[in-house]
């Protein structure tokens, strides 16, 4: 199988090479430049790199190497959509249709492009079914009853909050909203939570309804954990079959060592 990969930043598209080698899969990357992590070009059959922006490029590469399934996998900075971008001619037409700016609304419009070229896009899940959150105690430390009851109530307003395309994720302390992620990221987001909260909230993080599987998968892994014990500590809960955790064994010696529960939901 012959398959490419639109790479974005972090651990996540090093993760997912790994798992499609194992298996077999001949991997063709476009990687971004300023964006995607070097070590990827060890882990794949051949990689190309390319400026955000660059759609014909990048559509271009893959029909040079026959592709015709690809997957996304990795965020590109939020903070480009207020910077100047050098968007080619195809990528400005794509998007001069995209009435609201958000990740699924852009990754959904690119999706249509690349198909009308024979390209499809595929869930960014695959392979990764080990890495999926799964029901109940994700780590060996139990909930409290009030952890419980933020949890349930966190749940209930994210995924009202998430329908908007404003964000994923919520921290919460005893049944208050502390805060809900906007563009900052889940990272800044428990940052803000945990000083505002004063440290041992309740982070829950979910997909939106409906959410469109091939892109924009809600991912955590050891740098979320430390970004809660530097905000004080507390609760990781995620949604089951939905959210990621990149290195998860990694990570969930990290929360058992900080105290730091992690809980599917």
């Amino acid at each position: 199988m012959n398959l490419g990969i639109i790479a974005g930043n972090r651990q996540y598209p090093i993760i997912f090479a790994e798992e499609a080698k194992r298996q077999g899969v001949s991997l063709f990357a476009v990687a971004f430049r300023g964006e995607t992590d070097s070590s990827l070009k060890r882990l794949v059959d051949d990689i190309h790199w390319i400026h955000v922006g660059q759609l014909d490029e990048m559509i271009r590469y893959f029909k040079s190497k026959e592709i015709n399934s690809a997957v996304m996998v990795g965020q590109i900075s939020p903070w480009r959509l207020f910077k100047r971008l050098n968007l080619d001619e195809r990528a400005k037409k794509v998007l001069s249709g995209v009435k609201q700016m958000s990740a699924e609304t852009i990754f959904s419009a690119i999706a249509d492009e690349l198909k009308k070229e024979g390209i499809e896009l595929k869930d960014a899940r695959l392979f990764l079914d080990k890495y999926l959150a799964t029901k109940g105690h994700i780590s060996s430390i139990s909930l409290s009853g009030i952890e419980k009851q933020d949890v349930d109530f966190g749940v209930n307003i994210i995924k009202g909050v998430s329908s908007f395309n404003i964000g994923q994720t919520i921290i919460i302390k005893n049944k208050t909203v502390v805060a809900v992620e906007a563009m900052e990221g889940t990272d800044n987001a428990i940052l803000r939570g945990g000083r505002i909260g004063r440290g041992n909230v309740v982070v829950v993080k979910v997909s939106k309804p409906n959410q469109d599987m091939r892109f924009d998968i809600p991912v955590v892994g050891p740098k979320t954990v430390k970004i809660l014990k530097k905000s004080g500590g507390g609760v990781l809960a995620l949604e089951t079959g939905k959210v990621l955790i990149l290195e998860k064994e990694k990570t969930i010696k990290l929360a058992e060592k900080y105290g730091i529960k992690i809980v599917g939901v």
